[in-house]
Order: C-alpha cells, then structure tokens, then sequence
C-alpha cells in the first residue's frame, strides 16, 4: 500500500502543485495512520497533535457514515467522501472489507476535486 500512497502523492503533487496539502494513510478504524506527505507551510502552521485531531475526526466520520445498506444496495459502495471548508477540502477514501484508508487534504479551490477523487478510486486498498 505504502508504495501505492507514495504514487498518489507523485501523480498529485503534478495534478495540483502547492494545492496538495497533506495526505495520511493506514488502518482507520484502528486509529492508526501515518503522515505520507505534509505541505512545508502546514507543517509550520499546524502541530502534529492538530494535524492528528483534525484526522481524527474526519476518519470517525467517514467511519459513521459507511454502512448505509440501503445506500449501498441501491448506490454501490461508498468510495470517496468530500469535505469542503472555506480554506481547504478533505478527500477520504476507505475500504471496509481492510478498514485501510487514504485522506488528502488540498486547498479550497474545486478544481482539484476531479483528479484527487479520480486517484483515489484507483487505489487497490487489497494489497
């Protein structure tokens, strides 16, 4: 998996430049994810127990909201949630047969949203 995050990372940082703000990989439901790459000036700004929190809380979202079996069987499985904030945007994509997961954070601007879901729905969370 890891080398599958590092190709991510490669494939956004040309997609998106300085918009690429951190991505974090591992096992969700575990709570237990590493920092793949962090932005210089995130990495300034924020301490590692913000940056922590902050993952947190969107991995216990995304974790309460899988699961809607009526969803499912009419929509297939949840891939990708979108978070958009007034300064950034938060990607997760999962898998809950694994419980492994990828999050990307970019910037606000929405022109990032087509190539970081489109990346993240080609990860192959079985390896």
């Amino acid at each position: 998996m890891r080398d599958q995050v590092d190709a991510l990372i490669d494939t956004l940082q040309q997609e998106l430049g300085a918009d690429l703000r951190g991505v974090f990989w591992g096992d969700l439901a575990a709570k237990n994810y590493a920092v793949a790459y962090l932005h210089d000036d995130v990495r300034a700004e924020f301490d590692s127990t913000t940056v922590a929190e902050l993952v947190d809380v969107l991995v216990d979202e995304q974790l309460r909201t899988h699961g809607f079996n009526e969803l499912t069987h009419l929509l297939g499985e949840l891939d990708v949630t979108v978070r958009v904030f007034e300064e950034s945007t938060q990607l997760l994509a999962w898998d809950p047969r694994s419980e492994r997961g990828v999050f990307v954070a970019t910037t606000a601007d929405e022109t990032a949203l087509p190539p970081v879901i489109r990346a993240l729905r080609d990860l192959d969370f079985s390896s």
